[in-house]
């Protein structure tokens, strides 16, 4: 494998910071990957990484005094500029949208960390990617899971792709006590450390929505084809089951590290853990019940829909999970507003990027002024 340039967008959250940690285990025996540019809000560790990294661009909120590197108001700018031969599209939120488009007109791989790109313009987002002959490797360890299980696999000899959910904070709490749920409850993940947004809508399962309606454009799968299931241990990612009755499953320990170094190095894996053992313990799984879970439930009403349900889907929770954040409403209310968002979708015309992103926009801000209504 010879020398990749690697831009990372979102390099302090969670999946920046492993990327990085990724990048650096890959690299411990032979210099394969370099990081030429990074890209993240306002954030302490920022400087720090610049100071470590050293790359040769940086995006950021504000121009750092303090730093010789060169600045870029704008993360598409920073891709442009450096034309990685990777770019990791690690930031969350529906404003990635357009870091996304840029790397797939300036990377010859998009390593996607964002579920929001496919739920919103999946069919754009692949009609770019083709266009410019850029490939898509999935980050999120279930899809990196499904990828992997249909590696050489023919679509129409899949019967249905099974994504596993560990259930999140709230999952032994009855449902009549979700209301009473703090933050500070709804933020302990039993598996996965994350960020604050990702770790509650594990809670609500509204990642799990998501990740429905992005398997769905993905892999090209009829929305009846994709199954959730629990995994409490979260060692079990995905299964895949085929028509002739065989099934095949993807585990592994919950560390973002594995799948992030995958979509990096695919089709190789030259990431090296020196714990590798089999957990025979943690290969347990539990049915879903779907009525303790309505984000899953609306999930798959909004397949049936427009794009412009989908992106009120996810527009509407990024809004309602920041106002539980702010300790402005409930748990349970992020459900109702989400419902309440859908329920009053308004469908327009959407042909381009642009319009995704205005449309996105005016959810979000509808979301906002109507909250205390709902």
């Amino acid at each position: 494998m010879n020398l990749k340039t690697v831009v990372i967008i979102g390099s302090t959250g969670s999946i920046g910071r492993q990327t990085i940690e990724a990048l650096e285990k890959i690299n411990a025996n032979e210099r394969l990957l370099e990081i030429t540019g990074i890209a993240a809000n306002r954030s302490d560790l920022f400087i720090r990484q610049l100071e470590h990294l050293r790359p040769k661009g940086y995006s950021f909120g504000k121009e750092l005094t303090n730093s010789d590197v060169y600045y870029y108001e704008d993360p598409s700018q920073l891709i442009e500029a450096l034309q990685p031969d990777i770019c990791v599209v690690a930031s969350s939120g529906s404003q990635t949208l357009r870091f996304t488009v840029a790397a797939l007109k300036h990377s010859s791989r998009v390593c996607l960390a964002n579920k929001e790109s496919l739920v919103m313009a999946g069919s754009l987002i692949k009609k770019i990617a083709k266009k410019n002959n850029t490939m898509i490797i999935p980050v999120d360890s279930e899809h990196s899971s499904v990828f992997q299980l249909i590696q050489g696999e023919r679509l129409e000899d899949i019967a249905k792709i099974y994504i596993t959910a560990s259930g999140g904070a709230l999952r032994d709490w009855p449902v009549e006590k979700q209301k009473e749920a703090t933050v500070e409850d709804v933020l302990k993940h039993p598996n996965w450390n994350m960020g604050k947004k990702i770790t509650v809508d594990s809670a609500t399962l509204f990642n799990k929505g998501l990740e429905v309606i992005e398997a769905v454009e993905f892999f090209e799968l009829e929305k009846e084809q994709i199954k959730t299931i629990l995994s409490f241990s979260s060692y079990i990612h995905a299964l895949a089951l085929f028509k002739d009755g065989s099934i095949k499953l993807h585990a592994g320990k919950p560390n973002m590290v594995i799948p992030i170094a995958y979509s990096l190095t695919y089709p190789q894996r030259l990431l090296r853990d020196g714990d590798v053992e089999l957990e025979l313990n943690k290969l347990n799984l539990k049915p879903m019940d779907i009525s303790k879970f309505p984000a899953l439930k609306m999930a798959y009403e909004v397949l049936e829909g427009d794009i412009s349900e989908r992106i009120t889907y996810n527009a509407s929770n990024e809004v309602a999970v920041q106002l539980f954040l702010e300790r402005e409403i409930a748990f349970t209310d992020i459900f109702k507003i989400v419902r309440k968002a859908i329920d009053k979708t308004d469908k327009v015309r959407i042909e381009e990027i642009d319009d995704i992103i205005e449309y996105n926009e005016n959810v979000k801000k509808k979301t906002k002024e109507k909250w205390r209504g709902y």
